[in-house]
């Protein structure tokens, strides 16, 4: 079996960045989806890569990482230390969120409830989400049923925050009594209680904690439960949590063996798609190896799926892997995937990247995902990257985003910006008074997943 805080990490990695498996079934743009709203900008700093190429000026310094020893040992200590490891991208990164939830697990028992009282008062989103699905994890290994309930009152309405606290609960539950934790899902989804869609796959992504470990206990059993699932958004759950399972070349094996054997095309590829992206975050160079040994025209699905999981280590060998594999007919589409992970781990390195590729209509969709992913902590940065979208309306939307966020904290600075964006006298007055605003490309709604 695998380490409890490996089962977590590949999970929460799976939850951010592997989500992108569903998405591509379902058609939504990379970037463009809710899952943007909940990704907080960490560390968008001065110098020139956050800019577009001739830019003028500087944004505010970013913040510096966090050296986290793992010397002190109290609650308190450990949970600083965690916060520390998860700011500027920590939460994106492979090696950092193991990091993280191998010290959660330093926590003593006696000390657990005041580590989710901690929890609890973490303003950070994704933090609060991490913390809640490593520590309700641990509870659920004492007291699943209580710690079950305390996700479902505690955090009730709050969306995603509940679903990752039960994610990590199931997780547990279902390496300790499979049975138990599945008529617990049957009992849900007969009362109506699992919840609907979203980014988070709604009380359905419970499946994937409840499949990863059932798979790692009986892989067979966990098939066979598969095919009592009704709808096609539970089966993709469930086949995501069971790639998550293979975690060695025999484990693999054994879990592509079974995938092949999958009727339905799309399932079966999506399923593969989520295996060999759960093999890039443990070794990208052999996933790397295999997606490039497939036929070019079988290549490009799984590159990004591949490559998005590479960028939560190394961004730029990631990026160079989508943009070496995509499909050449739709160019814009890898920029898009590649700023869509890239800018919330490092907007510097990211806009230093995007600044370098070919200046052309393609980057329109990557210059709006930057432009609204860094205008909450560099507007002036964001609307100078709004404003070199080529299209006109993606370009409004764009302006008009930005506008918003950075209307909130400077409302001087944010008119004054908008009469130099080079939109009509009208536009920018309707867009002053909030007329004709419409969504911005974070709100727009979408289908199911972000990429």
């Amino acid at each position: 079996m695998k380490p409890k805080s490996l089962i977590l990490t590949v999970v929460w990695a799976a939850s951010l960045a592997g989500v992108y498996v569903l998405a591509k079934g379902q058609g939504v743009e990379a970037g463009k989806a809710e899952g943007l709203k909940l990704a907080q900008v960490s560390g968008v700093g001065s110098g020139g890569g956050v800019r577009p190429p001739g830019a003028k000026g500087t944004g505010a310094g970013g913040g510096a990482g966090v050296n986290a020893a793992t010397a002190g040992k109290s609650v308190k200590e450990i949970m600083a230390k965690v916060k520390g490891m998860l700011r500027n991208g920590g939460m994106m990164n492979m090696s950092g969120a193991m990091k993280a939830m191998t010290l959660l697990g330093e926590i003593r028992d006696e000390d657990l409830q005041e580590a989710i009282k901690m929890a609890e008062e973490t303003t950070e989103p994704q933090q609060k989400m991490m913390l809640f699905m490593s520590l309700l994890s641990r509870w659920a290994e004492s007291d699943a049923p209580a710690a079950m309930k305390y996700a479902e009152e505690k955090l009730a309405n709050q969306g995603p925050m509940m679903q990752m606290g039960k994610m990590g609960i199931v997780s547990t539950w279902a390496e300790k009594d499979p049975d138990a934790v599945w008529a617990w899902y049957k009992k849900q989804e007969a009362e109506g209680a699992g919840g609907g869609g979203g980014m988070f796959g709604g009380g359905k992504m419970a499946l994937m904690g409840i499949f990863g470990s059932m798979a790692g206990r009986d892989l067979d059993s966990a098939f066979k439960k598969y095919g009592e699932l009704e709808t096609a958004e539970e089966r993709n759950m469930a086949l995501m949590g069971i790639t998550q399972s293979a975690y060695d070349d025999a484990s693999r094996k054994r879990v592509m063996e079974e995938i092949d054997k999958i009727k339905d095309g799309d399932e079966r590829k999506q399923a593969r798609q989520s295996l060999v992206g759960q093999w890039a975050m443990m070794e990208p160079e052999k996933a790397a190896s295999y997606v490039e040994g497939l036929p070019v025209a079988d290549r490009a699905d799984i590159a990004q799926s591949v490559g998005s999981m590479m960028m939560m280590n190394d961004p730029k060998k990631g990026a160079e892997f989508i943009l070496k594999n995509s499909d050449s007919s739709q160019p814009g589409q890898k920029y898009s995937t590649v700023i869509a992970s890239w800018a919330h781990q490092d907007a510097n390195a990211a806009g230093e990247w995007l600044g370098k590729q070919p200046q052309g209509p393609e980057l329109d969709g990557a210059r709006s995902i930057f432009a609204t992913t860094v205008a909450g902590k560099d507007p002036e940065s964001a609307m100078e990257w709004a404003k070199t979208i080529t299209e006109e309306n993606q370009r409004q939307a764009a302006v008009t985003g930005v506008y918003g966020t950075w209307k909130k904290k400077d409302a001087a600075a944010a008119d004054a910006a908008l009469a130099r964006s080079g939109m009509p006298a009208q536009k920018v007055e309707e867009i002053r008074k909030g007329a004709g605003m419409g969504p911005t490309p974070t709100e727009r709604p979408v289908p199911v997943e972000v990429k």
